[in-house]
């Protein structure tokens, strides 16, 4: 019985100090510190617990250490030598810089259609008895563009074509040429704009266009625009200020060339007048339905998208007219209705787009 007993003491005993002994490595040997100082407090000899030996150091939870020794048992790091300081008035080298093949190819586009410009500019000076003055920049202008392209494809490292690109750049070549087209155009068509001014100003005072429901109050404020724009591009020519020139040589380029404005009243004066001749009056005021989306964009000012729309759509539009005046139906049918139908959804739908497109008009 008492050797059962003694065996039993000696099992708990056993499975204690696993136990603790599992705790003590799960808490690194802070476990077993905190026994040792629990015991000195409770001033028991240390010798009582010598049996329970600390924990064998772990690769994951490592005890502190003894950090007194610690620089000399550590190798000696090699040191990084800090960057030389750039001295006062020292020269940076800069890296090489990569070229873009992709910027190679549009300098050499933007001279080849440099050199087709020259080519046409050339052909109407010699035509219009121009400048040799003119002819001979154009002579220098060509031989430059040749020996760029020629060096742009040489072989020239990273560095040098750089400084070719940029040079290029730098010489503005397009200025040079607008200059010359500017000296060799700009007079031909100011002659053709005020011939059209004076054009325009009869054409609005005459019966058949009054009674077409164009506002031609507002075609008048824009006649008088007109003249002033140019005025202000020839004294810009006169004075030698060719790219003021260009500047004011936008309004007519931009939608408020009288051109324009004269074919645009001419094409509706004349649908007006086919109208007329169709005896369905369900027709006749479908068509002129259609037809007045695109005089209102004119009255609003906006003539370019007018004439554009006119220019798109007014043959469909006359061919339908002729097809109901050659039929002389009086009753109009849906098939017809609903191609006048289908063609004013168009319109339409290319106003809207126009609009949207915020295009400059005058």
């Amino acid at each position: 019985m008492n050797l059962s007993l003694a065996l039993t003491a000696v099992a708990v005993i056993g499975a204690t100090v696993l136990g603790l002994e599992g705790v003590n490595l799960a808490t690194g040997g802070e476990f077993y510190l905190a026994s040792i100082q629990h015991l000195a407090q409770a001033n028991l000899p240390l010798e009582s617990v010598a049996s329970t030996p600390p924990p064998i150091e772990t690769a994951t939870t490592p005890l502190p250490a003894d950090t007194s020794n610690q620089t000399s048992q550590q190798p000696k790091m090699e040191q990084t030598q800090p960057a030389k300081p750039i001295e006062k008035g020292e020269e940076i080298q800069p890296r090489e810089e990569f070229v873009d093949p992709r910027e190679v190819k549009e300098v050499q586009k933007q001279i080849r259609e440099m050199k087709q410009q020259i080519k046409v500019i050339t052909s109407q000076l010699k035509k219009a008895g121009g400048s040799p003055a003119d002819a001979t920049k154009l002579n220098e202008v060509s031989a430059e563009l040749n020996r760029v392209q020629s060096t742009l494809t040489s072989g020239l490292s990273d560095s040098d074509l750089r400084a070719e690109i940029q040079e290029f750049h730098n010489n503005q070549y397009w200025e040079e040429i607008n200059k010359i087209r500017t000296r060799l155009e700009v007079p031909r068509e100011l002659k053709q704009i005020n011939l059209s001014l004076r054009r325009l100003e009869k054409i609005i005072q005459t019966k058949s266009i009054k009674n077409i429901g164009l506002n031609l109050d507002r075609v008048q404020i824009s006649l008088s625009e007109m003249k002033q724009a140019a005025m202000a591009a020839q004294a810009k020519y006169d004075s030698g200020d060719f790219e003021g020139t260009q500047e004011e040589m936008q309004y007519f380029h931009e939608g408020g060339h009288p051109g324009e404005i004269e074919g645009t009243i001419f094409r509706i004066r004349d649908i007006k007048n086919m109208i007329k001749k169709v005896k369905d009056t369900t027709v006749r005021a479908e068509v002129d339905r259609v037809l007045q989306e695109v005089v209102d964009t004119f009255n609003a000012g906006e003539y370019r998208d007018a004439r554009e729309t006119l220019d798109e759509y007014a043959d469909d539009l006359q061919r339908l007219i002729e097809t109901f005046i050659r039929s002389k139906v009086k009753r109009g049918d849906s098939n017809s209705i609903n191609k006048i139908r289908n063609l004013e959804d168009l319109i339409k739908t290319k106003l809207q787009q126009e609009n949207n497109n915020g295009q400059p008009q005058k």
